[in-house]
């Protein structure tokens, strides 16, 4: 190997380079259990519920129990949202809205509401009640 290709700390020890890795060790990704990624897909889905989709639901409650908010860190909650097969990207708070809403979903696809704003309602009802009177 040409002595430019050495570092100088390499060149200065003799230490042959060959045996060096030049990238940075890949991190250990964490396995995704196959399972828990149809959680996302559940969700956006139309159909009834089934077992699988109960099983997904009560692993993924039983592991955002665990979950301390306010100590966790963004490779934590990365790791949990890869885990399941949701969006993983953005600010800590953004994680942790996401998880959240994640959990409101799960809640009103389990029970069969459908999340409607009931703020935009009352104020067309109300709109609706004084309508006809003139100031």
């Amino acid at each position: 190997m040409h002595p430019s290709k050495y570092s100088s700390l390499d060149y200065i020890q003799g230490t042959e380079t060959n045996t060096m890795p030049f990238h940075s060790p890949k991190r250990m990704q964490p396995e995704r259990d196959p399972n828990n990624t149809v959680l996302a897909l559940f969700l956006s889905s139309n159909k009834e519920l089934t077992d699988e989709f109960k099983d997904v639901v009560n692993n993924f409650k039983q592991n955002i129990r665990e979950i301390d908010f306010t100590n966790v860190t963004v490779q934590q909650l990365k790791i949990f949202m890869k885990k399941f097969g949701l969006n993983h990207t953005g600010k800590k708070n953004e994680l942790i809205d996401r998880l959240k809403n994640t959990l409101h979903r799960i809640d009103s696809k389990c029970t069969g509401k459908k999340t409607t704003e009931p703020s935009k309602n009352t104020t067309v009802e109300k709109e609706d009640e004084y309508g006809y009177y003139f100031f």
